[in-house]
């Protein structure tokens, strides 16, 4: 494994949701890997394009602290990386899950979880993100499809992988509450012919209040997000 260079590349958001297509069943309180604890949180979220996931401002946010997710969940043969937080932010690790969740506070109405360097029975990332807001809707029954982008980075062909990233932008109601939550996904896998569907992913999922989703997306999750891309090494055409 090499690095590629700058990392993974950034998504370029849109503006506007779209058309909105039903995600969930009926569903209803369960295990959810990818929203536990540090308390029952809803699905929240915005209503704004997305904007880019690159530089964004501090703000008068507290001091950001790295965590190092391979100390969090201990050897790995895949690289699980880093990222930056909110240095007065709480942080829950779940070790069963392998998932690590950083909330604004105690209500969990804002927080960003990820589940870092996972062995998948997928081999895109939107297959993954499927996954995962199936998830999701198992808490919020109206859940539904907002946009989407997908993309492969073209600097691994001819390397024998694909690299696939994107993400879904999802609506519905939680508890009364009008919600949204975006779900980033990452899929590198095998293009040999023949093989079964697997692959590593990475997922994340990143929430708040609808009239607040704009705001901590370009303070707080873009800076996350770019700040785990940019920690992570992927294969060149010389492995």
């Amino acid at each position: 494994m090499t690095s590629g260079e700058g990392g993974l590349p950034s998504l370029q958001g849109g503006q506007g949701l779209g058309n909105q297509g039903t995600v969930g069943g009926q569903g209803g309180a369960g295990g959810n890997p990818f929203l536990t604890p540090p308390s029952p949180a809803p699905l929240v979220g915005g209503t704004g394009g997305l904007g880019t996931l690159g530089q964004t401002p501090v703000g008068d946010l507290a001091v950001w602290k790295t965590f190092d997710l391979t100390t969090a969940f201990g050897f790995s043969q895949f690289p699980l990386g880093r990222l930056e937080y909110p240095g007065n932010w709480l942080v829950q690790v779940d070790t069963f899950n392998r998932t690590v969740t950083f909330a604004e506070d105690a209500s969990g109405l804002v927080f960003f979880t990820i589940a870092p360097g996972a062995s998948v029975q997928v081999s895109t990332a939107r297959d993954l993100a499927i996954q995962v807001a199936t998830l999701l809707a198992a808490n919020v029954p109206d859940l539904a499809l907002a946009r989407e982008e997908f993309r492969e980075d073209p600097s691994l062909k001819g390397s024998g992988y694909a690299l696939t990233f994107g993400r879904f932008l999802l609506v519905g109601t939680f508890q009364g509450r009008a919600v949204t939550a975006m779900v980033q996904t990452y899929v590198m896998a095998s293009q040999m012919a023949g093989s079964m569907p697997f692959g590593l992913g990475t997922a994340m999922v990143c929430t708040a209040p609808r009239e607040l989703f704009d705001q901590r997306l370009q303070s707080v999750f873009n800076r996350m997000i770019t700040s785990y891309e940019g920690s992570v090494n992927k294969p060149s055409k010389k492995d």
